[in-house]
């Protein structure tokens, strides 16, 4: 008895095509590439595009919220720096990693899905953790709270 086996293809849809450059719709802010993120962040196209581009523009109206007041503090400031441009970019990436691993955790009920699932909230703190970091550099503040109890 011979066997023989069929390969079906999937057939994928193309995918819709997105800008690499997401306008930031506050001019004074700059704009965010959908390709330096997925490169410095390691996020592979199991993210679609659409996605994470959604995911982008959520997180730069975050950060721009978070960094209001310091804004209207600082009415002097016509720019940012090159440096400043780079912390408000990596602010925008942090919170936009802390999106995508809330939207793809794996559903595992084992004992390693529990593992994961742990590991996923460390993931999720380390980026917030660097979120605030930028966000603290970029501003100047510094980078120690002390709360009396």
């Amino acid at each position: 008895m011979s066997r023989s086996s069929t390969l079906i293809p999937h057939v994928q849809p193309d995918p819709i095509a997105i800008d690499d450059l997401i306008v930031n719709y506050d001019a004074f802010y700059p704009d965010i590439s959908i390709a330096k993120y997925r490169r410095e962040y390691r996020n592979d196209d199991t993210v679609t595009d659409e996605r994470l581009k959604e995911n982008i523009e959520t997180a730069l109206i975050f950060i721009n919220d978070a960094l209001k007041k310091w804004r209207k503090d600082n009415p002097e400031l016509l720019a940012l720096s090159d440096i400043q441009q780079q912390l408000y970019g990596r602010a925008v990436y942090h919170r936009t990693k802390q999106y995508v691993i809330k939207q793809y955790p794996d559903i595992d009920t084992t004992g390693d899905g529990a593992d994961k699932a742990e590991s996923m909230h460390l993931r999720i703190r380390d980026e917030q953790q660097g979120e605030r970091e930028t966000i603290r550099l970029l501003t100047g503040r510094a980078r120690t709270t002390v709360t009396l109890i």
